[in-house]
């Protein structure tokens, strides 16, 4: 049984974590150079304020 590393080299195919980050890259890219007012933009360039409300505690019971 060959292991995926001889697999890889035999056939010349780059690792997926390699596939993955060039794409990443590559629509992260065309993303911004989006216009500043299209929704996809703003999503990923866009941050949370530290004053954004934090998620609240559940309290479970004892009793049930």
């Amino acid at each position: 049984m060959m292991r995926n590393d001889e697999v890889r080299r035999t056939t010349g195919q780059p690792r997926l974590s390699a596939i993955v980050q060039a794409r990443r890259l590559s629509l992260f890219g065309h993303i911004a150079r989006m216009p500043d007012e299209t929704d996809t933009r703003s999503i990923i360039t866009n941050y949370v304020d530290e004053d954004y409300p934090a998620r609240p505690e559940i309290k479970q019971s004892l009793t049930g």
